[in-house]
């Protein structure tokens, strides 16, 4: 090489160590790219999901439901509702567990059987009633704590209502990814005293969107497992226990880290044993939306949110 060039006159030899500098630029640049692309790629094919509160966030959900609930082999009930629920977060730990309440704030339902069709029904029992439960930003429940422990109840969708916070175990995951989760935990917002579910999720990562004007990491479960509740009051002693069967998807906000959109539907086995031991068996199929109506943000996430655009300014 460095004879051919010494053969070259002054003028060739600029020429040509021109040419040698640009092709060893677009190479460079090439590679550059190359790397640029692959870390893009990486972004964009990983999504994140966590829950993030501040003390004070208020949130509104509304819900649209419709169940089919057979006991001991009678005519199917037939019913359509729609809930309302406030949450509230009451504190975060320095751990940072979430200190929520729900609270069932509205309830209308059209209920059919046989021939009776179409009852309406606007009160229940679990309207009013504010439950407390802990999670941490991966959906663990940490502790529960009811409003009075001296009422037993149900709400309108059942001890084992399809639930807003779905068990996440994992932050990060690819695209198409897949992984398993278990956890035993109460669901106060169901019934007091609080049912026990045993669960394990399969949960499989899709590719974010917008939901409802809100830029979305959207995952899907199936879980399944067992349900138990035991009722031992006065004027009502009984025990059921489930075999739990659910399909669902969730919408998270990559920004407010709250569900944007649950979507849940669930097959319930049940076996209720009245207080003279008599068992009856029974059958609740629910499908159900929750979306999100409405957050009135904590007075640190109004200092978070500040701050980002100061930053983005």
């Amino acid at each position: 090489m460095y004879r051919i060039i010494k053969t070259f006159s002054m003028e060739k030899r600029i020429i040509l160590a021109f040419i040698i500098i640009i092709i060893t630029s677009v190479f460079a640049s090439a590679q550059n790219l190359e790397l640029d692309i692959d870390d893009n790629l990486k972004e964009v094919d990983t999504v994140c999901f966590k829950y993030k509160f501040f003390p004070g966030d208020t949130i509104i959900y509304y819900a649209v439901g419709y169940d089919s609930i057979s006991i001991d082999y009678d005519n199917p009930i037939l019913k359509s509702r729609f809930e309302k629920f406030r949450i509230v977060c009451d504190s975060v730990n320095k751990e940072g567990h979430y200190y929520l309440s729900q609270t069932l704030i509205e309830f209308i339902s059209r209920e059919s059987k046989g021939d009776i069709r179409n009852v309406g029904r606007e009160e229940s029992p679990w309207r009013g009633r504010t439950m407390h439960f802990a999670i941490d930003s991966l959906g663990y429940r940490k502790s529960v704590f009811p409003d009075d422990t001296l009422r037993a109840g149900v709400s309108p969708g059942g001890a084992f209502n399809p639930i807003i916070f779905n068990l996440i175990a994992e932050p990060c995951k690819k695209v198409d990814e897949s992984w398993l989760a278990q956890d035993t935990f109460y669901l106060p917002e169901n019934a007091y005293p609080f049912p026990l579910a045993r669960l394990t999720y399969l949960n499989r990562a899709s590719q974010s969107n917008d939901t409802l004007g809100y830029n979305c990491n959207v995952y899907e479960f199936i879980n399944t497992g067992q349900g138990r509740m035991k009722i031992d009051a006065d004027n009502l002693k009984m025990e059921m226990t489930s075999r739990i069967n659910g399909h669902g998807k969730v919408y998270l906000d990559t920004n407010l880290f709250i569900p944007i959109h649950i979507f849940s539907t669930v097959e319930l086995k049940m076996m209720i044993v009245d207080e003279s031991g008599i068992k009856k068996p029974g059958w609740h199929h629910i499908n159900l939306n929750y979306t999100l109506e409405e957050l009135i943000p904590g007075k640190g996430r109004k200092i978070e949110e500040k701050q980002i655009m100061k930053e983005s300014n």
